[in-house]
């Protein structure tokens, strides 16, 4: 199983992602390529992506039927035959409070939604880590003046971050700002408890902020919109592990897929 961006398709012209099809195709695996957004299958983010898999079990196979709606900003997809996605509120519930430090804490209430309930399963200790969060004063001030659905932009000018003031400034051929056409996001955004969440990053613990608490969202958060159970311990410091995340195949999707 491998996700990418969309751009993948047009990448080179199309070229790159032929190429990577006739490799698999030429070592035996029968292959599968969709446009997904992952909140169709359970995920509590939009995530659009281009997804292929291949076995080589010599089984013809087609991707699953999409299970949830989903209301993600401008990315929807209502029905009212499908149950609704899990929302970011749904998504992070009934985790212990913060630490300061990456230290083990312990649940304090029990699960709240279903979603909960499923991080939950099998984490027998009854303990999480990755859930830690310490902002600057400086980005604390940030933080306060943000309301939901608000970011960097929306902040007198003052509290920008020096990248995002560049990046705000800069303009290509056309006129059209970097930001507008793609690139790095915004510099901070304060999320909506009650949609799925936007598509996660490596930027996670940066640049995603809790939609009620004055903080990032932590990387257990983050790993949990993932879909990684909280009996999951990553490894290495937070931007690698950060990165893991943002990166990753989301397990619930793959095991969805594997059926």
């Amino acid at each position: 199983m491998f996700e990418n961006v969309e751009g993948l398709l047009t990448s080179n012209q199309g070229q790159s992602i032929y190429e990577l099809v006739c490799l698999f195709l030429n070592l035996g695996y029968s292959i599968r390529l969709e446009k997904i957004n992952f909140a169709a299958y359970g995920l509590p983010q939009s995530r659009k992506r281009v997804v292929l898999i291949g076995n080589r079990m010599g089984i013809p196979f087609d991707f699953p039927q999409e299970t949830y709606s989903f209301e993600a900003g401008k990315h929807k997809s209502l029905s009212l035959f499908l149950p609704h996605a899990p929302t970011l509120i749904h998504a992070i519930s009934g985790l212990p409070d913060t630490s300061k430090k990456d230290e083990v804490l312990a649940y304090q209430v029990s699960p709240t939604t279903e979603y909960d309930v499923i991080m939950r399963h099998s984490n027998f200790t009854g303990l999480v880590r990755h859930h830690f969060s310490s902002p600057s004063p400086l980005d604390l001030e940030r933080y306060k003046l943000l309301s939901q659905g608000q970011t960097m932009k929306d902040l007198p000018e003052e509290y920008w971050h020096p990248s995002f003031k560049k990046r705000a400034f800069r303009r290509v051929k056309d006129g059209t700002p970097t930001e507008k056409r793609g690139g790095a996001p915004s510099g901070i955004k304060r999320l909506y408890p009650n949609l799925c969440a936007p598509t996660i990053t490596s930027a996670v613990s940066r640049e995603f902020i809790h939609p009620i608490e004055d903080r990032p969202l932590t990387l257990r958060e983050g790993a949990r919109l993932q879909s990684f159970p909280d009996k999951y311990n990553f490894v290495g410091n937070t931007s690698s592990i950060a990165t893991q995340i943002g990166n990753a195949f989301p397990p619930n999707v793959a095991e969805i897929s594997r059926k």
